[in-house]
């Protein structure tokens, strides 16, 4: 299963064998994967359509040819735990967040992770432990229609260093957030980080 996030709506890109419930949701089975670029224009990008799923026999064409219709630039970030198993978040125009970036040229991807919550968070002492997974959303930049892959990494810390937003990213403030207050924060937050939380992080 595919999962992509466009102005804040899921599309799901799926096998037809694959059972998936999410209510509520539109679904349409494509017999042949190089019209879903058209689908998605006719149907996903209505005001009125919230989750959307897509099903084919031929799963990674239709993937491919989703794909290929975008920009692909890639980003990577960080989900933080401290000794206290609160969690790092920053808050960015309004939105709680995630410390996360985009991957610079010739960097490995784990790299621009720790660099990015170092940036934008102030935390310089971090614990890289394993790949978490990859959310996916479409943008427009520019003119360009952009497919933004973000690389996730569970961190930890046991710094006890100062806070700092990187204000030129329009960053308002970072802070550590209890574990039972996590989920009332990423009320606050994006659709894909919400469900990033719940689909990948578990227990950190």
């Amino acid at each position: 299963m595919y999962k992509v996030f466009i102005n804040n709506k899921r599309l799901i890109l799926a096998n037809s064998k694959e059972i998936i419930d999410y209510e509520g949701a539109a679904v349409i089975c494509l017999k042949n994967p190089s019209t879903v670029n058209a689908v998605i224009q006719n149907h996903i990008l209505k005001p009125d359509r919230d989750d959307f799923i897509i099903l084919s026999p031929h799963h990674q064409d239709l993937i491919k040819t989703f794909e290929s219709n975008y920009e692909t630039r890639i980003a990577a970030g960080g989900w933080v735990w401290n000794e206290n198993n609160e969690l790092l978040m920053i808050l960015r125009n309004g939105y709680w967040d995630i410390p996360k970036g985009h991957l610079e040229l010739g960097e490995e991807i784990a790299d621009c992770a720790k660099r990015e919550v170092s940036e934008e968070t102030g935390i310089s002492e971090l614990s890289l432990k394993n790949n978490i997974g990859i959310s996916r959303h479409i943008y427009e930049h520019r003119g360009k229609m952009i497919l933004k892959l973000t690389h996730w990494y569970n961190m930890s810390t046991q710094s006890a260093e100062q806070l700092i937003p990187q204000t030129e990213e329009g960053i308002e403030g970072v802070k550590w957030v209890p574990n039972n207050e996590i989920d009332s924060y990423l009320k606050k937050s994006w659709t894909s980080l919400r469900d990033f939380y719940k689909d990948s992080i578990g227990n950190p």
